[in-house]
């Protein structure tokens, strides 16, 4: 194949890109980070591998064969839905920087698939085990399941693919990827809202014991255990490849759709267009106009300047519009379940409860990297006559501004489905998010300064290699800062009273200004001291692949 060297070309390339950026990262500890948690989340699933090689040696054979359709369901749904859910897409071409190389588009394709395997190691190694434990514990059609795995695996790398690039380009068209987003979270209403029917509960049982009626024409996974035990037709097996080709294909298509218009695409293009600045200025002109008033120079112009930006951000509205219909999707029906008086106390307290949930889900472009979107614009504050801490002070008060933009939503939200939403539960969300703010903004800013990364404003979803620092502090830290105010309603949620809540959120309060402002003020002096590195770092850039 001609294409071969050059597939070997930007594996190498991105390979490289990727061993500089743990350098980049190893004398700030990064590197050690980035290791011990891709240690711990292999280790999680070579364990889910281990147990799936070794039950059936103690349920049987036959017993795993019979949910074998329900377990390739379960592995096909991980690996499609979970980069849609969690917005992160994974690794692939980054097209704008391939564009002018005489790379042509199947060469491109091609390494898109090996990057979709990447993207997917974790069902493959799971789906690794479980054949090596059908193998060894006495399975009768060893080369039909190896064969039956491997289109399995085939049609999900070319679905993959399609997906992610359809996304992609949903995800390009102003107002079409928020219209999508909210199609999305309505897709995922039903299920929710009939999770804890009892009828739903029966579908679910029968559909694990496999007797629900499927035609199996309409099922991968059941093709696949058809072709795994022996059991399928001829017409099974020409179906079954019909539908690799058409996922190949479907692929195909949509990359190569990425492909042309990344090539059409100019700076222009992705400009904000002045219909939507002027929708932006009707619905928040007048409150960006009185922050212009209240706040002095340079304070207001900075702050009026991070919320317009943000808002013309797809990478922000993203989580933003998450925040107030899928945080509320998921908590509602889990609170409606709980029984008084425990439920009765989560549902008045639906709005704080939610709030600091999708406060958890703006963490990665609100809190811990406050000058991703500026990359190397950055260089221009350090040119303006201002403060470091003026210019913290003005994303600080965005990101407040914003956090009680989606702390008023949600409470409308929760109004509109039903829970009995007060006005003393809106006062107590009030009250709770600013506190949630001291503390989140606290390890925000020091986050900020210490682990600048460059993000793409106009992708849904963007990372770089060599972060394991800001990983461990967004899945473990940032939460665990909140804990002051999560001891306050656990003291309530167990019979606590009324004026002992409000004691411990008084006392939350106090120690969060404290730590605060001490953050603050040290995050502005090591933001002065180190603001070479800054610019340096969010100046940087990734290599042909891009980490989503």
């Amino acid at each position: 194949m001609s294409g071969l060297p050059q597939i070997r070309a930007l594996l190498s390339l991105q390979r490289k890109a990727m061993v500089n950026a743990f350098r980049e990262h190893a004398g700030r500890n990064g590197l050690g980070v980035s290791i011990l948690i891709s240690t711990l989340w292999c280790a999680v699933w070579l364990s889910l591998a281990g147990i799936c090689w070794v039950t059936p040696h103690y349920i049987g054979v036959a017993d795993i064969e019979e949910a074998l359709p329900g377990l390739l369901l379960f592995a096909m749904g991980y690996w499609q839905l979970a980069p849609v859910v969690t917005l992160s897409l994974g690794v692939s071409i980054d097209m704008r920087k391939l564009t002018y190389y005489p790379v042509r588009t199947p060469t491109l394709f091609v390494v898109e698939c090996l990057l979709r395997i990447w993207t997917g190691f974790e069902v493959i190694i799971v789906l690794c085990g479980l054949f090596l434990g059908l193998i060894t514990a006495g399975s009768a059609h060893p080369v039909l399941l190896a064969v039956a795995l491997v289109m399995f695996l085939t049609l999900n790398v070319f679905i993959s693919a399609g997906m992610r690039n359809l996304i992609e380009l949903i995800f390009r068209k102003r107002l079409l990827r928020e219209a999508v987003l909210v199609l999305l979270v309505t897709a995922t209403v039903l299920p929710q809202m009939i999770f804890f029917s009892m009828r739903f509960r029966d579908v679910a049982q029968s559909a694990v014991r496999n007797q629900v009626e499927i035609p199996l024409w309409m099922s991968p996974p059941g093709l696949t255990a058809a072709i795994a035990m022996g059991q399928a037709t001829t017409p099974d097996v020409l179906i079954f490849i019909a539908m690799i080709l058409a996922s190949a294909v479907f692929g195909y298509l949509f990359f190569a759709g990425t492909n042309r218009l990344a090539a059409s695409e100019s700076a222009a293009d992705q400009a904000p267009r002045p219909a939507a600045q002027g929708a932006f200025d009707k619905v928040f002109g007048p409150l960006t106009a009185l922050a212009m008033r209240v706040l002095p120079d340079p304070v207001g112009a900075l702050t009026e300047k991070e919320i317009k930006y943000l808002w013309r951000s797809p990478r922000f509205r993203t989580p933003f519009f998450m925040g107030f219909t899928f945080a509320v999707i998921a908590w509602a029906p889990i609170m409606h379940q709980v029984q008084p008086p425990y439920g009765d106390w989560m549902r008045a307290s639906a709005p704080s409860m939610i709030s600091m949930y999708a406060f958890l889900l703006l963490g990665p472009v609100l809190f811990l990297n406050r000058f991703g979107f500026d990359r190397a614009a950055s260089r221009f504050y350090f040119w303006m006559p201002i403060e470091v801490g003026q210019l913290l002070l003005s994303k600080n008060l965005a990101t407040a501004f914003f956090c009680y933009c989606e702390l008023f939503l949600i409470s409308a939200i929760c109004a509109v489905i039903g829970m009995e939403i007060t006005m003393r539960s809106v006062i107590e969300a009030v009250f709770v998010g600013a506190i949630s703010l001291l503390w989140l903004l606290a390890v925000g800013n020091q986050m900020s300064v210490r682990e600048p990364v460059p993000s793409n404003p106009d992708r849904v979803s963007h990372s770089n290699a060599g972060n394991g620092l800001r990983g461990i502090v967004q899945f473990f830290a940032f939460p665990l800062s909140l804990s002051p105010v999560f001891a306050a309603l656990v003291y309530r949620f167990f019979g606590g009273s009324d004026l002992g809540f409000v004691s411990i959120l008084g006392g939350a309060a106090g120690s969060g200004v404290i730590v605060y402002y001490l953050s603050f003020l040290n995050a502005s002096a090591y933001g002065l001291t180190n603001r070479e590195t800054i610019v340096s770092r969010l100046s940087s850039s990734q290599g042909p692949l891009a980490a989503e």
